[in-house]
């Protein structure tokens, strides 16, 4: 798989369904020895870093909506959902019209990757979005032309990009850098935290399990942490400040 070029999250799933198969053939009694996936030296596996470190610009993300909507009313929605609210493809497969509350503005994820429900709020663009669209209650807002849920994003996504360029230059082997549909859960993270908003609430925006997954974009908001240094002297002035007024004061004691 590795000669082939293959993801190294690909042959990590590869090693985690072989295990898996032979642990229950272990458990049948078909199979009588160790699990060879779990006998392998613990350095024998492919170490890799799948996080996506690059983000779009409003711009680019507007001319990627703009050529999108001419294309595929579909893709360009989901995309703009994405890139709005965070989601995940998944997410956004699985989503009903019962789901969507377009009184309040409030989108309803269910039994998301981290095992929990949660809740996101939409823009005014993806609230005008949803108003174009018709649904009944308990059918899936982006399904397939059968009726049935989405498996995988359309084609269309990945061409619209390539046709823009947003990949060029860009090593096959650095998928770190490409954009793909999953870059846009990535740009709405950036884009909240460049404009100030704290760690945490980005954390519970996209659903990270832990606040360690969202500490990446942390580079992304330097004014907040010249701010919070700039505080910091503050108070350490203010401090010296008192301290130095309060030297040679005669207090009466009773």
């Amino acid at each position: 798989m590795e000669k082939k070029g293959r993801a190294p999250r690909s042959i990590q799933y590869a090693f985690t369904c072989i295990q898996m198969v032979i642990s229950h053939a272990i458990k049948l009694g078909y199979y009588q020895a160790v699990n060879p996936i779990l006998a392998l030296p613990k350095n024998s596996r492919l170490k890799f870093d799948n996080r996506k470190t690059r983000f779009l610009s409003h711009e680019d993300a507007d001319r990627l909506l703009e050529v999108l909507a001419k294309k595929s009313e579909q893709v360009c929605d989901m995309t703009l959902l994405s890139l709005h609210c965070g989601l995940r493809f998944g997410e956004i497969a699985a989503l009903t019209w019962g789901d969507i509350d377009q009184t309040h503005g409030f989108i309803t994820l269910r039994d998301t990757k981290s095992g929990k429900d949660r809740t996101v709020t939409m823009t005014g663009e993806v609230t005008e979005m949803f108003k174009s669209r018709d649904g009944k209650y308990g059918e899936l807002v982006f399904s397939c032309r059968t009726g049935k849920p989405q498996r995988m994003l359309s084609r269309t996504f990945a061409r619209t990009v390539e046709e823009l360029g947003f990949n060029d230059g860009v090593n096959d082997s650095d998928r770190k850098q490409k954009i793909t549909f999953h870059s846009c859960r990535h740009t709405c993270a950036s884009w909240l935290v460049m404009v100030g908003v704290p760690l945490y609430t980005v954390q519970k925006i996209l659903g990270h399990s832990t606040i360690a997954m969202t500490e990446r974009y942390a580079h992304l908001a330097p004014k907040e942490f010249k701010a919070a240094a700039n505080l910091m002297e503050q108070g350490i002035a203010e401090s010296r400040a008192k301290r130095k007024n309060d030297i040679g004061k005669v207090v009466n004691i009773k």
